[in-house]
């Protein structure tokens, strides 16, 4: 850790977040750090970083939602949520165990969206990494290597094709407009178009990735394409 370094004011949270990483010794170009759109999974721990933390609670659920989308693309479920408040210098440190039955939960839309009236059941361990005794502690945190065990039912498929169907009818179809009459799912294993989708995404995907060398390649190749663009932060 970079005692020096500790108290830098960060304008956006990309600048705290790659700079969080670099004095805690994260190296992004040799880990898959940045994966399903999270902060960032480092070993047993998923990061979730803001430039201020205010409201601890909507932070940690914006965090579950997270892992809930780890479980249900195949991931493992970090152990370990650690809230970093990056120009307070804090983390907060969360047992991901303790909201078992909230990662278990299917969520849609930004993950940044509808987090009131979350409740913390466990009060966080706090470190202020400004201070070295704590930079310590939470490289030590860094190393450890814990998943959460989830539950694998034969009937999640079903259940989350049944959601997600549910979900797009409440989003697409008003009163006097519907966009969506009917609906399936396939498997991009047979087909053609869903896979040519899969690798288009991937892409855009992979272009955004800051730990990807080759990213500004994949931009280069459809940027001429792009008629409109919005980025979140």
């Amino acid at each position: 850790m970079n005692e020096k370094s500790a108290h830098k004011i960060f304008i956006t949270e990309r600048e705290g977040q790659l700079h969080f990483f670099k004095n805690f010794g994260i190296k992004l170009d040799e880990n898959d750090v940045l994966i399903a759109n999270t902060d960032g999974v480092y070993n047993g721990n998923i990061f979730e970083f803001k430039l201020n933390i205010n409201n601890t609670q909507q932070v940690l659920f914006q965090a579950i939602k997270y892992l809930s989308r780890l479980r249900i693309t195949g991931h493992p479920v970090p152990k370990n949520i650690l809230l970093v408040s990056l120009n307070q210098a804090k983390v907060y440190v969360f047992d991901s165990g303790d909201y078992f039955e909230e990662i278990h939960q299917i969520y849609y839309g930004g993950a940044s969206r509808n987090n009131e009236g979350f409740s913390i059941k466990k009060q966080p361990k706090e470190f202020n990494y400004s201070n070295m005794v704590d930079a310590d502690k939470i490289l030590k945190l860094l190393k450890e290597n814990y998943f959460t065990k989830i539950k694998i039912d034969e009937n999640n498929d079903r259940v989350f094709r049944k959601s997600f169907l549910g979900y797009l009818r409440r989003e697409l179809n008003g009163n006097n407009v519907k966009i969506m009459k009917q609906c399936k799912l396939v498997d991009s294993q047979s087909d053609v178009l869903i896979q040519m989708a899969d690798m288009i995404a991937g892409s855009i995907n992979r272009s955004y990735n800051l730990a990807k060398p080759d990213r500004t390649i994949y931009k280069s190749i459809f940027k001429k394409h792009i008629t409109d663009e919005w980025q979140f932060q």
